[in-house]
């Protein structure tokens, strides 16, 4: 690293230019949490001891790219209004007092640490929804909850074209989300309806994606655990769950191109027996019934990084999974 007042030699600037190529470059499996997938402007400095303004300005929009990305914005000048790089020449690019915020080598470093922190992060604004991707049929519409069907399932698989790609689109902080809907045959409906329709309200939207203890990079090829809600008293035994597995037995080094969300619709809950009148034996009302009625449905979006870049560079994208909804079916 450069001393006190030194000129910025080709190593400093290949040192910066190496850890945002990382984030935004093409990723790989020894560094499985890294890389966007996306078009680097700069180049590394092999020649010249001393690295031009060019070079330095090619690498500002590199990493101004990552920050955008992140943050949905440019970074802000520091120290004053004036950008810290573009007012020097190639031969006053020097470094100062390493624990000072306010020249460019310290600035840029500093800002690119905290993008190699927050490189899983995305904004509203630098990404896109994809079209529903919800089997057209109009879901599950066969009575369930009663024994012969306690419990619904349905499978949704995700699908790349590469591993690579896969991790661009999960190391970008493009994820996938799941939403369930249960609506009453009648209105209103059983007890038991209105429980399953409120606790899947209750779930609302949940995500899959990267950078959380269970992503993308800790699948195998066993289902984990991803979500899991249970009713509340009396129909505390009615969980909705869900699960995700890979397409390889240990995903630690991103080689996985296709995940499966398995989703779990369980209904526990049984009536208690009718007890007759002790004196008649008679039973007054006929016995309750154990099941629901109603129509589930499954909503599955996928959400991608996507946006413009700066400094001439190609939009930023990532590849569109291909996501196959199954039907539901009776475990």
């Amino acid at each position: 690293m450069a001393s006190v007042n030194d000129i910025i030699s080709k190593d400093d600037y290949n040192d910066l230019r190496a850890t945002a190529v990382q984030i935004l470059g093409d990723s790989s499996s020894s560094t499985p949490s890294y890389g966007y997938g996306q078009e680097i402007l700069s180049t590394a400095v092999t020649q010249s001891d001393i690295v031009s303004v060019n070079e330095w300005g090619r690498l500002k929009w590199d990493i101004t790219n990552i920050y955008l990305h992140q943050n949905g914005t440019v970074p802000g000048t520091s120290p004053s209004t004036d950008d810290p790089i573009l007012d020097l020449d190639a031969n006053s690019i020097i470094s100062v007092d390493t624990s000072s915020n306010t020249t460019p080598y310290p600035y840029w470093e500093n800002l690119l640490a905290t993008l190699t922190t927050n490189r899983g992060q995305e904004t509203l604004s630098t990404r896109r929804i994809t079209t529903n991707h919800t089997d057209p049929l109009p879901g599950y519409t066969s009575r369930w909850g009663d024994p012969t069907a306690q419990e619904l399932r349905c499978d949704v698989t995700v699908t790349f074209t590469t591993s690579q790609q896969a991790r661009h689109f999960f190391n970008s902080g493009s994820h996938i989300r799941l939403q369930s809907y249960f609506t009453p045959q009648n209105d209103p409906g059983t007890s038991q309806e209105e429980h399953w329709e409120s606790m899947l309200s209750s779930a609302g939207s949940q995500k899959f994606g990267g950078f959380t203890s269970l992503d993308f990079l800790s699948l195998t090829s066993s289902y984990q655990q991803l979500y899991t809600i249970s009713d509340s008293s009396p129909y505390a035994a009615n969980t909705y769950q869900i699960w995700v597995k890979s397409d390889v037995s240990n995903n630690s080094n991103g080689s996985a191109k296709q995940i499966t969300l398995q989703l779990r619709y369980i209904d526990g809950y049984s009536e208690p027996p009718v007890i007759p009148d002790p004196n008649t034996g008679v039973i007054v009302d006929p016995a309750p019934t154990d099941g629901v009625d109603g129509t589930l449905e499954l909503s599955v979006i996928s959400y991608e990084a996507y946006g413009s870049m700066q400094g001439g560079a190609a939009t930023f994208e990532v590849e569109t999974p291909t996501v196959s909804v199954g039907l539901f079916y009776v475990a």
